[in-house]
């Protein structure tokens, strides 16, 4: 038997627990717990004392029994980091004791795992549990059922529904392995009825492939003349266009630029010059121009004909009107002047404009040369790529002509292959159905009908035994017992069939404790595994009447006895501090802050 001793248990910075640690060392014996709210003396709720099952199933599974978030785990008054540290040993059969201890945190988030004070943490958080799980051969429903029980966050076994009942009972009777190999039964015989039918798609493809086959043997022949003289029809225009492309590139002559690359550049730069002169004599001219404007600007501002001055209205003497007019005359043969010399300037300028248009004539039929030479030359190269490509297209056109050959005398050979794979494939097909004969015989013996209900129907008279032993300690007036489907079959006082939903509160938590009392027995027997602790979070509070409580209360003091189990029970009934064996741990919660005051009756 494998046997698991919890050993020392340390909180902090957890739910209501603060920076100082509670700490919790486990012995036999059947232990209080209760508190005090010094937040509110009235009350004895909201102390903290479900933090401690909470705390030890954190440690172990990286979630609480409330299955809180982890951003509401954390003590939000200190937000300081969350540790639980919690210590277990191992005793295996002829083997020495193991010690373990695991670190879970949060901000950050870690689980640390300790072996023989060895560093064996996992690559992740994930898969550190997982390997936790395996070493206590423990999953979280059998941990809230036989290790911590508590009355706000475990459904009753009985009010379970029936898939979850049968998923807990083979954990506990070590059954899940067959479950286990059904399933793998399942996914393999899924994998070869797949193979099998993908094999019957397979040999109906290959015998409709030889019906192909054969009709294209039938027709083969005049396809065959067809193509071939196609093939050869387009090898003779492939012939004659490379005779045609070589002629042309034969007759190829180049023609050098480099002659008419110079001339450009010399007429360019004529050009060049034409526009400057050009430019220039517009320049003059438009000097003169304006000169001329300024004159005739001048011209309207130094007299008039008239004897009285338009402006002054003086009278102007025949000294001053001769005097203007002969200045006139001198502005008026300096205008013509310049208009002689502005129409002289432009017929330059029309000169120089029509050299520069035959320059420009000159350039575009140059350029014109130069794009015609790389015209002919990319025709060159367009020529002698086009003579390779219709090389390779014959090269093709033989290949082809091959290829017909080929697949003339090779149809025969397909025809044959196919049916050797038609024979391979129906081989198979017959393997196959064999195994999933024999899958289907497996699958019935590993079912619920076959040996997993005889093996069932042995351990069950050994657990149905136990759930009525429990029943009669506790003074149930029920008689419950399961068939091999784990369906269950309850008897009232009046011997008649019921249901559990039909009994008071206070007697279905007798069937609970009974039922509980019963798994805890039968993971011990039949699982082959021991748990040195026990809680009980507020089981006795609710339902039970006094005579209840002391009954089960003897009955914990038997198991501590009878197992050397550390019972810890939360609660708030203080008869219940009589029966205690072990010590009264008492927690006191003030500003919002849980601390372990001390041990004793509070």
């Amino acid at each position: 038997m494998k046997k698991i001793f919890f050993n020392k248990l340390s909180i902090k910075n957890f739910l209501s627990v603060g920076d100082t640690p509670v700490v919790l060392k486990f012995r036999p014996g059947l232990h209080g717990i209760t508190g005090i709210n010094k937040d509110q003396m009235d009350r004895r709720n909201g102390v903290g004392k479900s933090t401690i099952t909470d705390a030890l199933h954190f440690a172990l599974f990286g979630t609480t029994l409330r299955e809180l978030k982890k951003e509401f785990i954390i003590n939000n008054i200190t937000s300081k980091t969350c540790e639980v540290t919690l210590s277990f040993s191992v005793a295996a059969s002829n083997k020495n004791v193991e010690t373990y201890e695991i670190i879970r945190t949060l901000e950050p988030s870690r689980c640390t795992l300790y072996h023989n004070d060895l560093d064996i943490t996992r690559d992740s958080i994930a898969n550190t549990t997982d390997y936790i799980m395996q070493v206590l051969q423990c999953t979280p429903e059998v941990f809230q059922n036989c290790v911590v029980m508590t009355v706000n966050n475990t459904v009753p076994f009985m009010a379970k529904k029936k898939a979850e009942k049968r998923k807990f009972i083979e954990s506990i009777f070590n059954l899940e392995i067959f479950s286990k190999m059904l399933s793998q039964l399942r996914e393999e015989q899924s994998t070869v009825r797949k193979d099998f039918d993908t094999e019957s798609a397979r040999s109906e493809e290959i015998e409709n492939s030889i019906n192909t086959l054969t009709a294209q043997q039938t027709t083969q022949h005049k396809e065959y003349e067809d193509r071939k003289k196609t093939l050869l029809n387009r090898q003779r225009d492939n012939d004659r266009q490379a005779e045609s492309l070589e002629k042309s590139i034969n007759n190829y002559k180049p023609v050098s630029v480099e002659e008419i690359t110079k001339n450009l550049t010399k007429l360019t730069e004529k050009l060049s010059e034409t526009d400057t002169k050009i430019q220039d004599l517009g320049k003059q001219v438009a000097t003169l121009e304006t000169k001329n404007e300024l004159v005739f600007t001048s011209m309207s501002k130094i007299g008039t004909d008239k004897d009285v001055c338009p402006t002054c209205l003086r009278t102007i003497d025949t000294h001053d009107i001769t005097h203007i007019r002969h200045t006139k005359q001198e502005y008026e043969k300096e205008i013509k002047l310049r208009e002689t010399e502005i129409k002289d300037y432009e017929a330059k300028i029309s000169e120089l404009s029509t050299l520069k248009t035959k320059i420009q004539d000159a350039v575009k039929k140059g350029q014109n040369n130069i794009n015609h030479s790389k015209l002919s030359d990319q025709q060159l190269v367009n020529d002698k790529s086009k003579l390779a490509q219709l090389k390779k297209l014959n090269e093709q056109v033989n290949q082809d002509l091959q290829h017909l050959t080929d697949t003339s005398t090779g149809l025969t050979n397909l025809i044959e292959d196919a049916k050797a794979k038609f024979t391979a494939a129906k081989e198979k097909l017959d393997n196959l159905q064999k195994v999933l004969n024999l899958l289907d015989t497996v699958k019935f013996i590993v079912s619920e009908e076959g040996v997993k209900s005889f093996i069932v129907k042995k351990i069950l008279k050994l657990f149905n035994s136990k759930i009525t032993y429990y029943l009669k300690k506790l003074n149930s007036n029920a008689v419950i017992s399961f068939n091999e489907y784990f369906e269950e079959q309850i008897v009232n006082d009046k011997g008649k069939l019921t249901t559990y939903f039909n009994f008071s509160g206070a007697e279905r938590k007798v069937i609970d404790l009974a039922i509980m009392f019963s798994f805890i027995d039968m993971l011990s027997l039949q699982g082959n595994i021991y748990y040195n602790i026990q809680f009980y979070d507020e089981l006795l509070d609710t339902s039970l009447d006094e005579a209840g409580v002391d009954l089960v209360l003897n009955l914990l003091n038997e198991f501590v006895a009878k197992n050397m189990y550390g019972v810890y029970v939360i609660t708030h009934r203080k008869e219940c501090t009589r029966f205690v064996t072990g010590n009264m741990i008492c927690l006191e919660k003030c500003n919002g802050i849980t601390t372990l005051t001390k041990s004793g009756i509070s």
